[in-house]
């Protein structure tokens, strides 16, 4: 049961009998979501956290909202394209240089949860971390 107040992503009338997203209410959904991420990115905000959690969704109209910027970070001109060391965020939605430690860029960390996020929306199901070791050793 969804609360009335706040919708999560899941709370969409849009699922189909599988318990995901159709390809329509994606589509609406993650363009959203793209460009919340451009706008923050364009800001030099790094979100770091992007999940199906972290996105609030209008069951109606299927407005998007990201939420949840407290893993985020703000960076200045002078250090913008320095790679971030700090491991935070969701491990199924974590790219795989955040997973081993090499050092990440922001948006790239960003784009590849958003990535992640389109794949838990299309297929209702969630990639789990033993999955990411399988795709990156095998």
């Amino acid at each position: 049961m969804c609360p009335t107040a706040t919708f999560s992503l899941w709370c969409v009338s849009s699922l189909d009998e599988q318990g995901k997203l159709t390809e329509q209410a994606t589509r609406t959904i993650f363009t959203q979501i793209i460009r919340a991420l451009a706008y923050c990115h364009s800001k030099m905000i790094y979100h770091r956290d992007i999940k199906a959690e972290n996105v609030l969704v209008d069951p109606i109209s299927l407005q998007a909202k990201l939420t949840d910027f407290g893993f985020s970070v703000i960076f200045t001109d002078d250090i913008a394209h320095e790679r971030m060391h700090t491991v935070c965020g969701t491990i199924n939605y974590m790219a795989p240089e955040i997973l081993e430690n090499k050092g990440y860029y922001g948006p790239k960390a960003d784009i590849w949860s958003a990535g992640v996020l389109l794949f838990v929306m299309t297929t209702g199901s969630c990639l789990t971390s033993l999955s990411f070791r399988r795709c990156q050793h095998g």
